[in-house]
């Protein structure tokens, strides 16, 4: 195991490149994204927002990021999402100013890469066309009216079906097959405590790779869980563990074995595996 220290401020968005399995992007609190070179030992800072108050935005941070082709969309917490070739880092090539508060989660379609779809801190779910990325403020093409603040928003392995996590306490999944008005609707409401409190982070669901119909949550039910739902609010799974004494509201799912990973707030992670997928 190797331990790297690369960023001033808590991490909130990790992922390797689609198309250098060797690269790893990490976003930051602390106002950057940084590429890291698993060959050559390295993480490279690839952008870069001051955030201490100095940029023309005034005071942000860096929340999340997503690829689309050889870029990267980053949302930030003035509420702008900026568009880097990764090619020709530290450079903006497009930004758009998507909330009035901060951007929680940013994603690409899975299909239909020119759409990419954000979270925001006002109740604020929008999907955006990419061509349309500005310097001014931009049309949503569509918005899922939330009652409070989100902590994600994520569309399914093919893009059929979107779930959103809010601070209403409630999980809501919305048919997004047609990226039409009838979407903006969600089809089920799944009540659910998504207060972790000061010390922990937010819950984020996540989907089961390469399905549309499951996804992952942390869950604040004791004892302590990672839950499986599935689209019409059933649990279908608790997975659960006597060493599991804090709860785990980062989860991550490998993307072709039965290998389910919870992190939690002590800094340990939990691992699950079973002989074959979850259904």
């Amino acid at each position: 195991m190797r331990e790297y220290r690369i960023h001033d401020a808590p991490v909130n968005c990790i992922s390797f490149c689609t198309w250098d399995p060797y690269k790893l992007f990490t976003t930051s609190h602390d106002g950057s994204v940084r590429c890291g070179d698993m060959v050559k030992r390295t993480f490279d800072v690839i952008y870069k927002k001051d955030w201490k108050g100095q940029n023309k935005y005034g005071m942000s941070h860096t929340t999340w990021h997503t690829e689309f082709e050889r870029n990267l969309l980053i949302g930030s917490g003035s509420g702008h999402v900026d568009m880097i070739d990764i090619r020709t880092p530290d450079q903006i090539i497009n930004t758009a100013w998507c909330h009035e508060r901060s951007v929680r989660t940013v994603q690409c379609h899975p299909l239909e890469k020119h759409h990419f779809l954000t979270s925001s801190g006002i109740g604020e779910v929008s999907l955006w066309d990419i061509r349309n990325m500005t310097d001014k403020s931009i049309n949503p093409i569509l918005q899922f009216e939330h009652p409070k603040s989100l902590t994600s928003a994520f569309f399914s392995a093919s893009g059929t079906k979107m779930v959103s996590t809010c601070n209403d306490d409630n999980i809501r999944i919305f048919n997004t097959d047609t990226l039409s008005s009838s979407a903006t609707k969600p089809i089920k409401i799944i009540p659910h405590n998504n207060h972790t409190g000061r010390w922990l982070s937010v819950f984020k669901a996540k989907w089961n790779p390469g399905r549309d119909n499951e996804f992952f949550i942390g869950s604040m039910i004791t004892p302590k869980r990672i839950q499986v739902y599935n689209c019409t609010g059933n649990v279908l799974h608790n997975l659960t563990s006597t060493e599991m004494t804090t709860y785990c509201p980062v989860i991550e799912v490998h993307p072709t074995q039965a290998i389910y990973v919870g992190g939690n707030g002590s800094g340990r992670l939990h691992i699950f595996s079973t002989k074959e997928q979850l259904t």
